[in-house]
């Protein structure tokens, strides 16, 4: 403790006062002759402890009264935290910064919350002294201004609350490189809401800790009322129009109260498609569930929406789903009788022409064609190892194909090129597909095929097939007649039956038509795209046939993306929760959903030991308090002259009644 006026301190000998008057009235003795004794014998012992008793307490009552006086006039204070505060404007610096990422945004007591900042560093400006360097920067744009006070007056103050995900690891290595470490006081003016993943400790000898400045933490602290919407998951493997699934919404409560009856819906196209109520206590995370179709073939825009609270920013979360338009079917073989059941299945399917195209080419022909112009490949019969070869590389980028025996060879080959001869069952003889892979069917095409509840499946010829990935169909007999070959991000599936009612019931069963229908739809569905948040980049090969790529961004901003020297399009950032558009030469082409990091979706505070460790003089401050006058506490110290007026007060009631006390006493005595 020190004091404001210590002049006053020469007066500290008045309080032996009380002492002084106490010891002259002990032995100013007063003599009265008695006639007998007999009256001092009336007076107990116990009356006369009690008359001592009050004495001794007066005496330091009215003793600590008088030194609590001279601590009042003296304006005592308890030192701050920051007392190695020196009276320099030349040697300091004050820094503001502003945690600008996303969870930032919303309200904060009441207020929103960039009206606040604004609140608040209007009051660190006030507080400044003149003629001392001030800095300011944000976590996103890095040190915006370095300068005196009085130039710092006349800068605009340019700041918005970004949807990126920032870390304050930039900004603070630019102080540190930036300023001269001569200065003696150094001060920082941290406003942000201490989120986890805007300080993520690189170690514990983190570069900003070694400068050893005073911070101020002004704490926005997180919202009062706020859940967010954190994925959206198609349940379905495969969309198909007018076949409906079910999508998956998790939703959590991010805020510091309990959310009750909240309201969240699913919008396609702009039309509610569904809606439910749900309630949360603080932490909790639930999911939400919502059956749906899709009308025809294209891009749909899905979106998961909550109600209006504090934070509205992760209320909503966004997908793309796409059922492809006009898939470029090829079928290779060497006789049109292995087709003959595909042809007509794939015409019923695609009744009005705009679901698929559909070639038909020789086996012969397949070692020449350009593939690139196919999503899916029907092969029949055998085929080199160069040619499967050419079929791998088809299937890299999403695409896969199906090879299977033909009806009029009895050759095959195995994983070694090498030519395996039919296993043909006599008569009406025929194998059932193993009970185990009935029960564990890990394809939905193929569950499709094999769980049927009026015909099982018969198969009357097959070659056995060396598993090589993943068996899909086994028989009875623990022979693989099915297996799947993933290549890149496709698929070749590689059958030991043919397609055709000789090989097995399969294209005549009730379920080969939604089979196929699914099989050539897998590798299109949306779980397949690329799911992009907020900071990543577009990143997509130029074709020499386009002239011109944009890309549309939610504001409807257009941005002309040259190409690089690798024939990659120019790097673009996605800053902004929202849809985005490729425009090629002028025509749409590829829809973006870009939604907000899944770290600021999850808001979680770091731990006092934590901000301890990266900023080692701290001091948190909540914004709902007055800035200046907590700094002042903090560098100067609290002044607590009135807390001794209180006390000095309660002492002087307490000194009446004893004396009152006592002057009874002297009476009834």
């Amino acid at each position: 403790m020190t004091f404001l006026s210590p002049f006053f301190l020469f007066l500290l000998p008045l309080i032996s006062i009380p002492t002084l008057i106490h010891l002259w009235n002990k032995y100013r003795v007063k003599e009265i002759e008695f006639s007998t004794i007999i009256f001092l014998k009336i007076l107990e012992s116990k009356s006369i402890k009690k008359v001592k008793l009050v004495e001794i307490l007066l005496l330091f009552i009215r003793t600590l009264i008088i030194l609590l006086l001279i601590f009042f006039i003296s304006r005592p204070i308890i030192k701050g935290q920051f007392a190695d505060w020196v009276n320099n404007p030349e040697s300091t610096v004050t820094a503001i910064i502003i945690d600008d990422s996303f969870s930032m945004n919303g309200i904060r007591f009441d207020k929103n919350n960039l009206d606040l900042i604004k609140i608040k560093v209007n009051e660190i400006k006030n507080n400044l002294i003149d003629k001392q360097f001030v800095l300011f920067g944000t976590f996103s744009n890095g040190i915006q201004f370095l300068g005196l006070k009085e130039e710092f007056e006349k800068f605009e103050l340019v700041y918005r609350i970004s949807d990126l995900n920032i870390g304050y690891e930039k900004i603070f290595d630019q102080i540190k490189d930036t300023l001269n470490q001569g200065i003696i006081n150094k001060e920082l003016y941290l406003l942000t809401d201490i989120q986890e993943n805007s300080f993520k400790i690189r170690d514990e000898y983190s570069n900003f800790k070694s400068i050893n400045w005073n911070t101020f933490i002004i704490d926005f602290d997180l919202p009062s009322e706020n859940l967010s919407i954190n994925l959206l998951e198609v349940e379905s493997e495969i969309i198909l129009p007018n076949e409906p699934f079910d999508i998956k919404v998790k939703v959590s409560n991010n805020g510091k109260s309990p959310q009750f009856q909240r309201l969240i819906s699913l919008n396609i196209d702009g039309i509610d498609v569904g809606q439910e109520l749900i309630s949360l206590q603080v932490n909790e995370e639930k999911e939400v569930y919502f059956k749906t179709a899709l009308p025809s073939t294209g891009d749909f825009k899905i979106t998961a929406k909550l109600d209006q609270d504090d934070l509205i920013n992760d209320n909503e979360y966004i997908r793309v789903l796409t059922i492809p338009k006009n898939i470029k079917i090829g079928l290779y073989s060497k006789y049109p009788e292995d087709m003959i059941y595909l042809n007509h299945t794939l015409n019923a399917i695609n009744q009005d022409n705009d679901l698929f195209s559909i070639s038909n080419f020789s086996l012969n022909q397949l070692g020449v064609s350009n593939l690139k112009q196919y999503d899916v490949l029907f092969i029949s019969g055998v085929v080199d190892k160069n040619t499967w070869n050419k079929i791998e590389n088809f299937c890299q980028y999403g695409k896969h194909a199906i090879v299977f025996p033909s009806t009029k060879e009895n050759k095959y080959f195995n994983n070694d090129f090498v030519e395996i001869n039919p296993v043909i069952l006599k008569d009406n003889d025929y194998i059932s597909t193993n009970k185990s892979i009935l029960d564990n069917v890990s394809d939905i095409s193929l569950e499709k095929l094999l769980i049927n509840k009026l015909t099982s499946p018969r198969y009357f010829k097959y070659y056995g097939l060396k598993l090589y990935q993943n068996s899909l169909v086994q028989l009875e007999n623990n022979v693989t007649i099915w297996d799947r070959r993933t290549v890149g991000t496709g698929f070749i599936d590689k059958l030991g039956i043919g397609l055709t009612a000789d090989w097995s019931n399969l294209p005549i069963i009730a379920g080969f038509i939604p089979f196929l229908h699914n099989w050539i739809y897998s590798g299109n569905t949306v779980n397949s795209k690329v799911k992009n948040n907020v900071g990543d980049e577009v990143n997509k090969k130029v074709s020499t046939s386009i002239n011109e790529y944009v890309i549309k961004t939610p504001s409807n901003d257009k941005y002309l993306l040259p190409a690089n020297q690798n024939g990659f399009l120019n790097l673009f950032k996605f800053e902004k929760f929202g849809w985005y558009e490729l425009l090629l030469d002028g025509e749409s082409n590829y829809l973006y959903a870009v939604n907000n990091s899944e770290d600021e979706l999850n808001i979680k505070k770091i731990d006092k030991d934590r901000i301890d460790l990266l900023f080692p003089n701290n001091k948190i401050i909540s914004p709902i308090k007055e800035i200046g006058e907590e700094a002042r506490f903090a560098k100067i110290g609290t002044e607590i002259g009135s807390l001794l007026l209180i006390i000095i007060i309660i002492l002087l009631i307490v000194e009446m009644f004893l004396a009152h006390f006592q002057s009874l006493q002297g009476k009834n005595n």
